[in-house]
């Protein structure tokens, strides 16, 4: 038997508190109320409510609840265990920062501190992943300590912010002089990032959200990666947003910015629409999406179940057919689709 963390509606914020579970379905006792969310993640420097559940475990049961209390703070009191230990290894990530020139692009700034402030934030979320503030109020773990306000970090995102795709082409540019990256092929995809908050502003939207999470606001970020995982452009939409609707802007953004035009999309079912097949086709891009089988004609599903033509080759059965791209009421646009089927017998369950 151990405490968990719950959290539940008060004077329109969230109030946590550690409480036993009385099992399935039946609630919680014992409960100990700790403070408003907002609150202790200031305090604390916490990111989301996640971070403080396995803490509520380690709090002993027996306890008075008053010493329960003060114990689950002094767990998560960051300060609550001493230490010299830096980490240098930051030093390292600083160096590819560099390497990489990566604000060059921003124009001159009043802020005097504003790459130092930027290069700090990179590279210790790299190495620990935590918000802001927790980072600020942490830095001192870190040889490459920063000497600025914490009112000014905001600020510096602000104009990071403003000159977002200055600094992504510019990024761009230094992979493909290091690297021999492959421009032409793009691997697309949507992920959510929910907030914990009541508040419900600009694109923060209750939509379908990929971590479970469907009682919080979220937004959706489209996101572009080259063959190697590494990402080349993201956007951001508003978190009621639905998969098959990003890609249009999100391509026209892609070749606005980056200049590029002979590019193959490669992307999952979601993405896989006539809008977006008609949309491509229109523009001369090339696509290799999924396709869902109960989404199929008649005709393509008796082309799959068929045992003619498949051919054998690294231990994978496949075979392809050219059809005609076709619109509302069966017209023909002039261009053509290659199906491509594939069948792995290691892979049967």
């Amino acid at each position: 038997m151990s405490y968990s963390l719950c959290k539940k509606k008060q004077n329109g914020k969230y109030y946590l508190v550690l409480a036993i579970s009385k099992g399935f379905k039946k609630g919680y006792g014992n409960q100990i109320g700790l403070g408003y969310w907002e609150d202790i993640k200031e305090k604390y420097g916490l990111s989301s409510i996640e971070d403080m559940k396995e803490i509520a475990k380690k709090v002993d049961t027996s306890l008075d609840k008053a010493v329960a209390k003060e114990e689950f703070f002094k767990l998560l009191k960051p300060t609550s265990v001493k230490t010299s230990i830096q980490n240098i290894g930051v030093d390292l990530i600083y160096k590819v920062i560099k390497e990489l020139n990566l604000f060059s692009a921003l124009p001159k700034s009043k802020h005097k501190s504003l790459e130092e402030v930027l290069e700090f934030f990179i590279a210790t979320r790299i190495i620990l992943p935590r918000s802001y503030m927790s980072q600020y109020k942490n830095k001192s773990d870190f040889i490459n300590d920063i000497n600025v306000k914490k009112s000014s970090i905001y600020n510096y995102l602000d104009v990071i912010f403003e000159n977002k795709n200055s600094v992504l082409v510019n990024l761009f540019q230094k992979i493909n002089e290091f690297t021999n990256r492959n421009n032409k092929v793009f691997h697309f995809d949507n992920t959510t990032v929910y907030f914990e908050s009541f508040t419900r502003e600009g694109i923060r939207k209750n939509g379908f959200s990929k971590d479970g999470k469907h009682n919080e606001d979220q937004v959706v970020i489209a996101m572009a990666v080259d063959e190697n995982g590494i990402p080349i452009h993201y956007k951001v939409f508003p978190g009621n947003t639905a998969d098959g609707k990003t890609m249009l802007s999100f391509v026209l953004e892609l070749q606005s910015i980056y200049k590029i035009k002979d590019i193959t999309i490669v992307a999952d079912r979601g993405i896989n629409n006539n809008t977006n097949l008609r949309f491509l086709e229109q523009k001369g891009i090339k696509y290799i999406f999924q396709k869902r089988l109960d989404t199929l004609s008649i005709g393509m599903k008796k082309f799959i179940l068929e045992d003619k033509h498949y051919v054998f080759r690294d231990e994978m059965f496949w075979k392809e057919q050219i059809v005609e791209s076709i619109w509302n009421k069966n017209r023909f646009n002039g261009k053509y689709r290659k199906w491509c089927v594939f069948f792995s017998p290691g892979k049967r369950l």
